[in-house]
Order: structure tokens, then C-alpha cells, then sequence
């Protein structure tokens, strides 16, 4: 069985004009998504007997379910009753700004100083949440992780602490993370450690706005790379072939013990 749970402006099918004009979704998922929001509050169903509303198969609107989902029209748990059936609950959300898993838009709300309905930490009712500590958090999680990535790409192992304080306070955009972890890659490429600038240097001076000349690869050095690696895959199976043969050496008995196995007395 699924459950469907709504969350719309009115009781009234009016649809916002974000929904209709979201580029994201297919006209498919868009007349899923308005003859979802046509439904009372909380409901239940099965994708079998909404597919009984459209031209389109069982397969059809299951991927339309997926593909409103993955745009944060959707909300999908399972759950399993006591009885032991497992039901798979949907919250179905008119404005994607309201599920609390679109983890994009409220970093770029929060990074552009703008009220979210969830970072408002209040309820429609009024009563205080706390919402806002849990986003908060989130975000703070993401910005961490993302600076760990680059960290590690950048592989000079210096002025963490203070890279990451920079990083949080003017870091504030995934188009400039982006960017930066495309020039990292080719920068570490073509800069020998000891060359590199400093973590913090490197951002400060924002670096990723450098051209970088490319080295070029000689045929031989192409070559040399090549014979390299091979010889690294050869020696890895070598190794491999040694352990298979050891283990099969420890887990084989010896005579006395096939003998015993087997019932034959020794002559």
C-alpha cells in the first residue's frame, strides 16, 4: 500500500506558477504531481490505481514518482506496520522550497541572506521549531565536507586550521567550489608539491583564478607511465597468486590426516 500525505496552499487545486514553469520536470511529472495535489490531505492509494488515471503504464508514473522525487516534490519512506505489511509513505510538496531534504536551496537562501519556510523556525501554527539549529547544521556539514575534498586534493598537508576559516567566512557559492576543485586538479597536476603555495595562500590569493601552463607529455614519458603500470598490475596478481597459494598450503592436510579421513591403515 502507499500513503500519500499533501502539502498544498488551499484545499482547492490552484497550482503555483514555479511548479508549471520548473524546466527540472517532464509534462508527465508535472500532471502526476497536479492530480496528486488534487487529493485530500492524507490518503491512500497505490501507483496501480493512479496508473488507472493516465494513458501511461504502472512503469510510466513510477518513474514519474522518481524523477519528482529526485526534484523535492517528493518525500519517500517506508515504514512497516505491526502487522508486518510495509507501506511506503509520500509527502507531496506543491513548493520543493518546503521539503525539508532540498539541502540546495536552503544553502542558497541562507547564503544569500533569505527566509526559508523551513530556516524561519516556525510552524504554521506559530510555535517555535527548531528547525533552523537542524539546517543550520546541515549546512555547516556540507561546507565541511566539501572543504575536506579539496584539502585532500590538494595534498599539502599545512595551515588546515586556518584554510577552513577562510573557506567557511568567503567560500560561499558551489559555482566557485566547483571552479576551484577544477583548477585545483590541474594546478596539483602540473605544480610539485614543494612549488605548491600554502592551503591558505592558495585561497587568499584566489589562485584558482590563475591561468595554469600545462605540462606538456612526451611519447617516451607517455610510454614510461604505461610500462609502470602495467608492471604495478602484474606485481598486484603476482601477490594475489602468493596468497591463494598459501592459504590453500595452510588449508590442506597432511598425509596422517588423509589417511585417517579415508580409513587406511598405514603399512
Amino acid at each position: 500500500m502507499v500513503k500519500f500525505t499533501t502539502h498544498k496552499k488551499e484545499n482547492f487545486t490552484m497550482i503555483d506558477n514555479k511548479l508549471i514553469y520548473d524546466s527540472n520536470l517532464t509534462a508527465k511529472s508535472k500532471a502526476v504531481l497536479i492530480y496528486l495535489l488534487s487529493k485530500p490531505n492524507q490518503w491512500n492509494t497505490s501507483i496501480q490505481d493512479i496508473s488507472k488515471n493516465f494513458k501511461d503504464g504502472y512503469d510510466s508514473i513510477k518513474s514519474s514518482l522518481v524523477e519528482l522525487e529526485a526534484n523535492f516534490y517528493l518525500d519517500r519512506k517506508k515504514t512497516r506496520e505491526p502487522s508486518g505489511t510495509f507501506i511506503t509513505e509520500y509527502n507531496v510538496f506543491e513548493d520543493k522550497t518546503h521539503n525539508p531534504k532540498n539541502l540546495n536551496y536552503l544553502r542558497d537562501a541562507i547564503q544569500s541572506g533569505n527566509s526559508t519556510p523551513i530556516q524561519s523556525g516556525k510552524t504554521t501554527s506559530g510555535k517555535s521549531t527548531n528547525n533552523n539549529k537542524i539546517v543550520n547544521s546541515k549546512i555547516k556539514k556540507l561546507y565541511k565536507k566539501e572543504f575536506d575534498l579539496w584539502y585532500s586534493l590538494y595534498n599539502k598537508k599545512t595551515t588546515k586550521k586556518q584554510a577552513y576559516s577562510y573557506w567557511t567566512k568567503n567560500i560561499r557559492s558551489m559555482i566557485l567550489i566547483d571552479n576551484i576543485m577544477r583548477h585545483t586538479k590541474i594546478y596539483v597536476q602540473n605544480t610539485e608539491k614543494k612549488y605548491r603555495l600554502d592551503p591558505l595562500r592558495y585561497l587568499r590569493n584566489e589562485k584558482w583564478e590563475d591561468e595554469i601552463i600545462q605540462k606538456e607529455v612526451s611519447k617516451e614519458e607517455r610510454e614510461i607511465e604505461l610500462r609502470d603500470e602495467a608492471e604495478k598490475k602484474l606485481h598486484l596478481k603476482y601477490e594475489k597468486q602468493q596468497e591463494y597459494l598459501k592459504k590453500a598450503e595452510e588449508d590442506a592436510c597432511s598425509d596422517e590426516e588423509r589417511r585417517r579421513v579415508l580409513g587406511v591403515r598405514r603399512r
